[in-house]
């Protein structure tokens, strides 16, 4: 009879520390998911004043959003983490946390009209706020999680030439 036997060395130690690995790399996702929601926010709220508003020289932060729309811009995360609304902003003009699998990071608004100046009417032309900011950052993604898994190749074997 032919038999295979395999042994491994160290499996006590590879176990007691996968979940510190998993953890570890799951706030790192997390970390980057944050970071790059955090500039297409800072974006939205930008192309919010120099569309909407200009930049009034009696705002005491320039670059900060004055109206509703430009105030309630916010974001949240699958896993409880979220921003406020500032200024003229209501507290339900937030957007909502996300639901469903994964982690996951919303940026926008609950406001009813939020549509309208991005996409514009029949009656108006379209002033995007939202979507020139996603596609400013949205590859910042990839970058962020290269460097949570740098040491990690395609095939989940370790990067040796990146050490």
């Amino acid at each position: 009879m032919a038999e295979i036997r395999m042994t491994m060395k160290g499996i006590e130690i590879l176990l007691k520390n996968i979940d510190e690995y998993t953890v570890e790399k799951e706030r790192g996702v997390e970390k980057a998911l944050w970071n790059v929601a955090g500039r297409i926010l800072y974006e939205a709220k930008k192309n919010c004043v120099e569309r909407f508003t200009g930049t009034p020289s009696w705002n005491p932060e320039p670059g900060t959003p004055t109206g509703r729309l430009g105030s309630s811009l916010t974001m949240a995360s699958s896993w409880g983490k979220r921003t406020r609304v500032t200024g003229k902003a209501k507290q339900n003009d937030a957007v909502r946390p996300p639901t469903g699998e994964g982690k996951s990071v919303v940026v926008g608004t609950n406001i009813s009209y939020s549509l309208f100046p991005e996409l514009g009417t029949r009656k108006m032309y379209p002033r995007p706020y939202l979507f020139p900011a996603y596609f400013a950052h949205v590859w910042d993604i990839i970058t962020e999680l290269k460097k949570v898994f740098k040491h990690v190749k395609g095939d989940g074997q370790p990067n040796d030439t990146e050490k």
